[in-house]
């Protein structure tokens, strides 16, 4: 069983049974210029959280041309969480940015606290149409 959006199919594994949401991370056009990013990270070590997102490469980062480009940085010394904050796997946020014509993608840059890189994604971009 899939659950589809746009274009593409989410297999059922990536749906949240709580939510019946997709736990991966997307991003939406809303066709007035600007590009919702649903982003989706699961925690590695037990108190994680968000601690910024932003639009645009990390600073020793070149920006790529062809994409859009957000950067998040991720605090794992994030102090006291409780329980329910330990329990959670999946932590999620959303920045909306500027869109451009011809831009296919997000590239999503992961940093540390202190600037290291952690890692990165590459969204596609939903845009009204797409299912045809």
């Amino acid at each position: 069983m899939a659950a589809g959006i746009g274009a593409w199919s989410l297999p059922a594994a990536a749906m949240s049974d709580a939510q019946a949401e997709p736990t991966i991370t997307t991003a939406r056009a809303d066709g007035l210029g600007n590009v919702d990013v649903d982003i989706v990270y699961y925690r590695d070590l037990g108190c994680t959280f968000i601690k910024d997102i932003k639009e645009g490469a990390p600073p020793d980062i070149e920006a790529p041309k062809r994409t859009l480009v957000v950067t998040v940085t991720i605090d794992r010394e994030g102090g006291s969480c409780d329980l329910a904050q330990q329990a959670a796997k999946v932590i999620r946020q959303s920045i909306r940015i500027a869109d451009r014509p011809g831009v296919l993608s997000v590239d999503i840059f992961y940093r540390d606290a202190d600037g290291r890189f952690v890692r990165s994604q590459r969204p596609p971009i939903y845009r009204a149409g797409d299912e045809d």
